[in-house]
């Protein structure tokens, strides 16, 4: 390609589609709608004697949705996801996923697997923020290789 041109493209079309900037978000939140769409019945065979594991399950997953997304907006905007924005996201799409069960077999929209949701998703970017701000001092050291200190 032409240098020219390149030194001529917006900086966000250099760094790449939506994709390739968030494609471990996206995959996790297809896999997320993979879950909530499957059959009723395809649970039913999974004998779990846990009260109120299908809450932790939706906790897990959005909390694991929140923290990959957080890492990949931060790589990708030098900054953290505001909490609100995150919130708004978030809830959208535990409502989307919700609401989407009413077309599969065996499922129904249930208000506290959407709050437990989003409880997954606020846990996840706390944690990141509060690693983020307070993390780094803290554990930079452990990560440092012998020999690679200036007293050496």
């Amino acid at each position: 390609m032409n240098p020219a041109f390149m030194k001529e493209m917006p900086q966000k079309a250099a760094q790449g589609h939506l994709w390739h900037r968030y494609r471990f978000s996206l995959v996790v939140a297809l896999l997320i709608m993979v879950a909530v769409l499957l059959p009723g019945k395809t649970f039913n065979t999974i004998q779990v004697n846990i009260i109120g594991v299908d809450k932790i399950v939706h906790f897990l997953m959005f909390f694991t949705f929140s923290l990959v997304f957080s890492i990949e907006y931060r790589k990708d905007k030098k900054r953290l996801p505001h909490i609100l924005t995150l919130i708004l996201l978030l809830t959208g799409f535990a409502l989307f996923t919700e609401t989407s069960q009413f077309f599969a077999e065996g499922r129904s929209f249930d208000l506290f697997d959407g709050l437990f949701d989003l409880l997954g998703a606020v846990t996840a970017r706390m944690a990141i923020g509060l690693f983020h701000r307070f993390g780094k001092k803290s554990i930079s050291p452990v990560f440092q290789t012998r020999g690679s200190s200036k007293n050496n």
